[in-house]
């Protein structure tokens, strides 16, 4: 008799197999992600022999490539089939492998679909930004076409997140602003960034000295504070060397650049 999650089972229902355990009419087989040593009656524990299923390393799906080959090439499957030692290394990186466990397992793709949008933003984010696109056409594709057939768009997001340039700058970055948003509590909008659509709010002195960043050399403010004026300026976002975002930290080096020079220019004594 298998039983799958004999977790489930309260002690009282596995006292039920015990008499037919002892006298040979069943052969107990159970399952638990649990361990057994809480989750199984100690009685029914101690007529069985416990074996710890480990995951699989790299070496073990290695040999699950290589029997599937073995048997292809005895007919048991399509002729003519090959693959690169690199490849079935790859193979044991495992994407396409867990996501196959999972939907064996019967994971919702929908679910899985959605974990991949979460990673496109939190693991590679503006590194590969075109990772976000992928998986959310993934996730419509499904919507779109269901299964089987949807799983495929799925599996190709996948892969491109496995492949894509990884940083979690970003995801770290927006921590930390929303630390700082929290513990600051609601400080107000410095004048200077504040919109003048009314009489009122000009007299009031919004958007006075504002600097209209399209008019100022290379299209960028430089110097401009905008931090509220209880905070000392922040820097958040420190992209990594890594994908589009090697661009992006080249591109704000260039800016930090020009707001020495400006504060350098202001402020000659200083420097």
């Amino acid at each position: 008799l298998f039983v799958d999650e004999v977790h489930r089972f309260n002690k009282a229902q596995q006292d039920a197999f015990l008499p037919h355990v002892d006298d040979g009419t069943l052969v107990f087989i159970g399952a638990t992600t649990e361990n057994p040593s809480f989750e199984v009656n100690s009685a029914l524990l101690s007529r069985a022999r416990v074996y710890v299923l480990e995951t699989l390393d790299r070496g073990a799906i290695r040999r699950i490539v290589d029997r599937a080959i073995g048997d292809r090439q005895r007919g048991l499957g399509a002729s003519g089939v090959s693959v690169e030692e690199a490849a079935r290394d790859l193979i044991a990186d495992a994407a396409l492998y867990w996501l196959a466990r999972m939907l064996d397992g019967g994971c919702d793709p929908r679910y899985l679909a959605r974990r991949l949008v979460r990673v496109a933003s939190e693991d590679i984010g503006n590194a590969d930004p075109r990772a976000l696109r992928v998986a959310l056409d993934a996730l419509e594709t499904y919507e779109r076409l269901g299964s089987p057939e949807g799983e495929l768009a799925v599996a190709q997001a996948a892969v491109y997140m496995a492949c894509a340039a990884k940083s979690n700058a970003v995801y770290r970055a927006f921590d930390d602003a929303m630390e700082d948003a929290r513990s600051h509590g609601s400080l107000p909008v410095p004048p200077h960034l504040r919109n003048a659509p009314t009489r009122l709010s000009k007299q009031l002195g919004h958007g006075r000295d504002y600097r209209y960043p399209h008019d100022e050399p290379e299209g960028y403010a430089a110097g401009e504070r905008y931090f509220p004026d209880e905070m000392e300026v922040k820097r958040y976002y420190s992209p990594s060397p890594r994908g589009l975002e090697q661009k992006i930290r080249e591109k704000l080096a260039r800016l930090r650049a020009l707001d020495r020079s400006h504060r350098d220019e202001d402020d000659p004594e200083e420097s």
